[in-house]
């Protein structure tokens, strides 16, 4: 896996995780509003759901090693 296949893996993650903060602001549109609270629980809820969304995908595909070959130190 290239660094870059792995974060357009990444990406796609965040983005699904977030579109749940959408359909809470469907589901629930009387708290998750234009209101300053209501976006301020909107915010935040789509933080965390892109959040979520990136520790799952960490998870299954941790961060792949560098391209670079790795330098010894010491003796």
């Amino acid at each position: 896996m290239t660094t870059t296949t792995w974060l357009k893996g990444l990406l796609a993650a965040v983005i699904t995780g977030t579109s749940n903060a959408f359909l809470a602001a469907m589901v629930s549109p009387e708290t998750f509003n234009t209101t300053p609270a209501g976006l301020k629980k909107l915010g935040w809820m789509l933080l965390l759901s892109g959040a979520v969304g990136a520790a799952t995908y960490l998870k299954q595909s941790p961060v792949p090693p560098s391209d670079a070959p790795a330098k010894l130190t010491g003796p």
